[in-house]
């Protein structure tokens, strides 16, 4: 099963921005799942934590989640996050393909072959 990075903004102006950029993180999360993908999306993971540990411990934890994805979705405002485009880079550098719409996403799923599995 391939996993599957969902990266976009997180931080906002507001709480109620920061809950936007979440719920926009979770729909597609939730279409990666549908797709028979296994999602990492930090929106979900840490993004709770982010008032009790320090921004120099949660920010190496999500790139290193992000670097052992197969590849990664992008979420709507990714262009304007400081975060995702470094995410974004990370996974290029990497050869990892980053995907724009969940269309590719599933064409890349359907013709690629299993995730390599690490120990």
């Amino acid at each position: 099963m391939k996993l599957i990075a969902v990266i976009g903004p997180f931080t906002a102006p507001t709480p109620e921005g920061i809950a936007a950029n979440v719920a926009r993180a979770k729909q597609v999360r939730d279409a990666v799942l549908r797709l028979g993908a296994s999602p990492y999306c930090s929106h979900t993971m840490v993004g709770d934590l982010w008032e009790i540990i320090p921004e120099s411990i949660i920010v190496p934890s999500i790139m290193e989640g992000t670097r052992r994805c197969d590849a990664a979705i992008l979420v709507d405002g990714w262009e304007h996050s400081p975060g995702t485009l470094r995410e974004k880079a990370e996974l290029e550098r990497l050869g990892k393909p980053v995907f724009r719409t969940i269309h590719a996403l599933r064409s890349w799923l359907e013709t690629s072959g299993p995730s390599q599995e690490t120990t």
